[in-house]
Parts: structure tokens; C-alpha cells; sequence
């Protein structure tokens, strides 16, 4: 039975290479999607935030990072919001595990 997750290829008649599809799409969507601009802290923050969390989630989703280990979406994150909004992160009140989530923390 053949694995639809792979692909045969002959090269010069002779070799048979197996690729497997899913990785390759991986690497041919993260070529093609730009990440999100950094967020804009200043004018209209939580318009900037809606327009930044939704070309963030198309981003994560698009380059095959949506079931990503949290610490490591956390820090893709944190890269792509930009250095004025880290620092503004980096003033909250939060736990190492809740640094780590996608949704804001519930207020103490």
C-alpha cells in the first residue's frame, strides 16, 4: 500500500528518492508567507493588537507551526512583536508558564 504522506521520484531513470510531501510543503509555505510587521504601540493600540494577533495566527497557521510547543510559538512571538512591545511584555506580572501562553492571562 502506498503512503499518500510521500512521494516516489526517479532521477535519471535509475534512483527512486522518497519525499515526503509534508515537509515539503512546510518549507515551500514558510518561503512564501512573510512574517507579520512588529506591533505598533503608539495611535490605536487595540486595533494595532486585533491586526497584529490575526496576521500572527495566519502566519503560525500558514507555516505549519500551529501544534508548535508553546515555548517555542511563545518565542516566535516575542520575535515578531518587536522590540517596543517586548519591553512592553517584559513589565507584566506574569509566571514563567504564563509567559509561555497564547491567551492573555486572567487578571489577579
Amino acid at each position: 500500500m502506498r503512503d499518500k504522506r510521500t512521494e516516489s521520484l526517479k532521477i535519471n531513470n535509475k534512483e527512486e528518492v522518497r519525499i515526503s510531501k509534508k515537509n515539503e510543503a512546510t518549507k515551500a509555505t514558510s518561503k512564501q508567507f512573510k512574517p507579520p510587521r512588529k506591533l505598533d504601540v503608539e495611535g490605536d493600540i487595540r486595533g494595532n493588537w486585533n491586526k497584529f494577533k490575526q496576521a500572527y495566527q495566519i502566519f503560525i497557521t500558514t507555516t505549519n507551526r500551529k501544534n508548535t510547543e508553546k515555548e517555542i510559538k511563545a518565542a516566535i512571538f516575542l520575535h515578531l512583536i518587536g522590540e517596543e512591545a517586548v519591553d512592553l511584555f517584559n513589565t507584566f506580572n506574569l509566571t514563567a508558564d504564563e509567559k509561555k501562553e497564547e491567551r492573555r492571562p486572567k487578571r489577579k
